[in-house]
């Protein structure tokens, strides 16, 4: 009974150790992304409000797409920022390195929530599950977007 016992818990361990877990870090960042929160100050956790201002505008919300990148890691980005358009392009490493070249932009009027979405200041991003993190300020700040 013993050495059944042993195989069956070590059939477990190694089943588990091998399962999917969300926390796994990718870096496919290509695709249509939008913001669900900021973190400021490292731990701050600074949320669109359920009824957002200026809803008649794009939702609301701020969206990024990201472009299949070339092979030297760069695409171009594009998307909303509530009221604005913009576009651009950016760079990417295998190893989360990041950065944004120039952005154009339209310059109409944004609600509140657009002063913290700081894209050009990116230094390093990483995919986990759903969502996508874009980390500024040496990791102290991050735009945090899910796929849409």
């Amino acid at each position: 009974m013993k050495p059944l016992f042993k195989f069956f818990i070590l059939s477990l361990l190694v089943f588990l150790s091998c399962s999917k877990n969300d926390d796994d870090v990718s870096y496919d960042l290509v695709g249509s992304w939008k913001v669900t929160y900021y973190i400021t100050a490292g731990d701050l956790r600074i949320t669109k409000q359920n009824s957002p201002t200026w809803p008649e505008v794009n939702g609301g919300e701020i969206t990024a797409t990201f472009g299949e990148p070339d092979d030297g890691g760069e695409g171009i980005l594009s998307g909303l920022s509530v009221s604005n358009s913009y576009t651009g392009s950016y760079r990417a490493k295998e190893n989360g390195e990041m950065s944004i070249g120039f952005i154009a932009s339209t310059l109409a009027n944004e609600p509140e929530w657009t002063s913290l979405y700081n894209i050009s200041a990116a230094q390093e991003y990483e995919v986990k599950g759903d969502e996508l993190f874009i980390f500024y300020n040496d990791r102290t700040d991050a735009i945090v977007f899910e796929r849409y």
